[in-house]
């Protein structure tokens, strides 16, 4: 078995579950540096690791091993979806809301307030992240206050690649701090010659796969190392999605 291919695996593994190294290594009676020399490639996975990670998280045997298959033998037991389910938001007179901006300490507001916060469209928010600027705002939705943090940007997503679930229009939740990459869940990502789209990301051996949940649109594969050359940059995880009155 490929070292640094099966520590890829575990690692992706982990952060499905949603568990520091520290809580997944001690469910299965190890220590966190002996997680963390697995997931770099530096120490072997063992078949006695594998039996205990499905035993502990049901594992698929075959993905575990290989990357073949589904990540889970039931999907009843892997990790919750991505995202809510899509949500309305419904119109408030903004005379009467507060406007919050990205960087505001959210904790000068009560996490039920309606708050109107700035969405930015998908081109502009990639240019502006990577010149280090800040996006021009293209319209403002009211969302519930504790849905918000500075590390949180909102989205417009246009097109029907990431249909049913990412509606045409629909304002995408963006966690600038969540980029390291969950097989199967929604990033925004800036792609080269096409600028900043929201799409699913998978990592095959040395490749990285970006899927439209929209079978009519084509996948996109790009070699690991676009990500290490910053050709391919991801910006953050979907991290919830709402649709807005027009």
């Amino acid at each position: 078995m490929d070292n640094k291919q099966n520590g890829v695996r575990i690692r992706l593994l982990r952060q499905h579950l949603n568990k520091n190294q520290e809580e997944f290594a001690s469910a299965i009676g190890y220590n966190r540096s002996y997680i963390s020399n697995i997931e770099k490639g530096r120490t072997p996975v063992t078949e006695r690791l594998c039996l205990l990670i499905e035993q502990a998280f049901g594992a698929n045997p075959e993905w575990l091993r290989s990357g073949l298959g589904e990540m889970f033998k039931s999907k009843a037991i892997s990790a919750e979806s991505d995202y809510p389910p899509v949500a309305k938001s419904h119109p408030f007179n903004s005379d009467d809301l507060r406007h919050w901006q990205p960087g505001h300490n959210i904790g000068h507001y009560a996490k039920e307030e309606i708050v109107l916060a700035p969405v930015y469209n998908e081109a502009d928010a990639g240019e502006a992240l990577r010149n280090y600027s800040s996006p021009e705002p293209i319209d403002w939705v009211p969302v519930k206050a504790r849905w918000l943090s500075d590390h949180i940007l909102l989205v417009r997503v246009r097109g029907d690649s990431m249909e049913a679930n990412i509606p045409d229009g629909s304002v995408v939740f963006v966690d600038m701090n969540q980029k390291d990459i969950i097989d199967g869940k929604a990033y925004l990502l800036e792609v080269p010659y096409i600028g900043a789209t929201v799409k699913r990301v998978y990592i095959d051996y040395q490749k990285i796969i970006l899927k439209p949940d929209n079978p009519m649109h084509k996948e996109k594969v790009f070699p690991l190392e676009a990500l290490e050359r910053d050709e391919l940059r991801i910006i953050g995880r979907v991290i919830r999605v709402i649709t807005t009155e027009v």
